[in-house]
């Protein structure tokens, strides 16, 4: 009977040991996972924090470039209404007379 408390005592021991053992390589596991998603975030925080400022100028540059291209189309309206007035005047005007 002792040695039977014995041989049960030994295998309760190993048993724990192997189960402290898979808890402190599961411990470990997560402290890495832990640290390398700690980094991340740092990674992502120091690329995603200017974006809303950069955001923001694109839009005012985008409003900027549009009302620019307003500004275009309506010079080139003119543009295209006096180049229309030149040429009426060219088709219209009277030609020199051929002296013989």
């Amino acid at each position: 009977m002792l040695i039977f408390v014995i041989a049960f005592n030994l295998s309760l021991t190993v048993l724990n040991l192997y189960v402290a053992y898979r808890l402190w390589r599961w411990r470990q596991y997560l402290i890495r996972a832990t640290l390398t998603l700690e980094r991340l975030e740092g990674y992502c925080d120091r690329i995603l924090n200017p974006a809303p400022e950069l955001i923001f100028k694109g839009r005012s540059g985008s409003h900027r470039l549009r009302q620019f291209h307003l500004q275009l189309g309506q010079c080139l309206a003119q543009l295209n209404l006096i180049r229309g007035l030149v040429g009426i005047g060219v088709r219209f005007r009277p030609r020199p007379q051929k002296s013989r």
